[in-house]
C-alpha cells in the first residue's frame, strides 16, 4: 500500500503517453491489474512524497524510461495535480452509508474525517475518522477510528480504535483497542486492549495481547490486567470471554 494519494502514468507511446490513471488512490498492484490489457507493463507507478498532499511526488517501483521521460512525465502529474480538489478525491476513495444510501453528507477535514450517528464508512487506507452513535467505521492499515455508543470498529494492524459503551472494536496485529462498559474487544498479536467499565468482552485473536480492565469502586480508580495467554490454554481462538471488574467469568454460549 502507497501513499495517498498515489496512481500510475501511462508510458506507453502513442496518444495515451503521458496520461495519469487515479483508480484506487492507494493500491498500485491493483491498480495494475485493471489497465494490464490496455498497456502492459507500460506504466509507472507515482506516490505523493507526504499523504494527503498534492504539492511532490516520486516515482515508485522499477522505472522503466529514461530520466529524460520521468522529468518530462512527473511535470504532467503535477499539472494533473493542480487541476485536482483534494477533498473531492478523497470523498472518491471512501464509500459512506446512511439510511442504506451512499451520501456525501459528512465532513472532510485536513486530517479528519467526520460522519454522523448511524452512519457506516468503508475505506481500505491510512485514515483518521471519527464517527458517532451506532456508526460502522472501517479503516486500514495503521488508521484512527474513533466511535461514541454502539458503534462498529474494524482496523487493519497497527490501527487505534476508540469506542464509548456497547462497541464493537475488532484490530489486527499491534492495535490499540480502548472500548466503555460492555464492549468488545478482538485484538491481534501484540495488540493493547484496554476496557473502561465493570463488565468487557474479549474474543480470542492473537497472542501476546495486554488485556486491562478499569472500574471504579467506592470511588477509586481500580485497574487489573487479564493475562490473554493463559486463557488460550483454556479456551481456543474465536471464543468470547466475558470479563467482569478483572475476573474471567467464562466463554459466552453462541
Amino acid at each position: 500500500m502507497c501513499n495517498v494519494f498515489s496512481g500510475l502514468i501511462v508510458t506507453k507511446k502513442g496518444k495515451d503517453w503521458g496520461k495519469v490513471l487515479f483508480l484506487s488512490g492507494v493500491h498500485h498492484e491493483k491498480d495494475r491489474e485493471k489497465i494490464k490489457d490496455k498497456y502492459g507493463d507500460e506504466v509507472l507507478a507515482w506516490e505523493s512524497v507526504r499523504s494527503y498532499d498534492l504539492t511532490d511526488f516520486k516515482f515508485t517501483h522499477e522505472l522503466n524510461v529514461s530520466e529524460k521521460e520521468q522529468k518530462e512525465l512527473m511535470k504532467l502529474i503535477k499539472k494533473w495535480a493542480k487541476k485536482q480538489n483534494k477533498e473531492k478525491l478523497l470523498r472518491s476513495m471512501i464509500t459512506v452509508i446512511k439510511d442504506n444510501k451512499p451520501t456525501e453528507d459528512y465532513l472532510v477535514q485536513e486530517n479528519m474525517i467526520k460522519v454522523g450517528c448511524g452512519m457506516s464508512l468503508v475505506c481500505d487506507f491510512k485514515v483518521n475518522v471519527e464517527g458517532g452513535n451506532w456508526s460502522n467505521l472501517t479503516g486500514g492499515y495503521r488508521c484512527t477510528l474513533t466511535g461514541e455508543d454502539w458503534c462498529t470498529l474494524t482496523g487493519e494492524d497497527y490501527c487505534t480504535l476508540t469506542g464509548r459503551d456497547y462497541c464493537n472494536l475488532t484490530g489486527g496485529d499491534y492495535c490499540n483497542l480502548t472500548g466503555g462498559f460492555g464492549c468488545t474487544l478482538t485484538g491481534g498479536f501484540g495488540s493493547t486492549c484496554i476496557i473502561y467499565g465493570s463488565i468487557g468482552y474479549i474474543v480470542l485473536d492473537g497472542k501476546d495481547v495486554i488485556l486491562r480492565q478499569i472500574y471504579w469502586k467506592d470511588g477509586s480508580r481500580i485497574s487489573k490486567i487479564i493475562d490473554i495467554n493463559k486463557l488460550f490454554k483454556k479456551y481456543k481462538k474465536g471464543d468470547e470471554i466475558k470479563i467482569v471488574k478483572g475476573k474471567v467469568v467464562g466463554k459466552l454460549e453462541k
